[in-house]
């Protein structure tokens, strides 16, 4: 978000919220920095290091179920979806 556009220092949760809906709503996403902090983003990078030498990852694909499709030319991207019942702390600290 920039800088122009992020809440004050004692702008309430409420306002910040309302700057990250405003930007997704114009642009699809937000960056908010400092929402995470370094140390939990240098462990989910670890972890997700990890899950890649591991093989974890797969091709990402479009439509679900019988619609689902492996396609190069729309999706060139790996995913990893995570198991709520076997989530890392890091990781737990992210979904919850």
């Amino acid at each position: 978000m920039p800088p122009e556009e992020r809440p004050a220092a004692g702008e309430s949760a409420l306002d910040s919220c309302g700057a990250i809906v405003d930007e997704l709503a114009r642009q699809g996403f937000a960056v908010v920095d400092g929402f995470l902090s370094p140390l939990l983003v240098a462990q989910l990078a670890r972890e997700a290091q990890a899950l890649w030498s591991e093989d974890a990852f797969h091709p990402a694909g479009t439509g679900r179920g019988d619609g689902f499709r492996l396609d190069t030319q729309v999706r060139t991207d790996h995913v990893k979806w995570l198991d709520s019942d076997a989530l890392t702390p890091a990781q737990h600290m992210v979904v919850h």
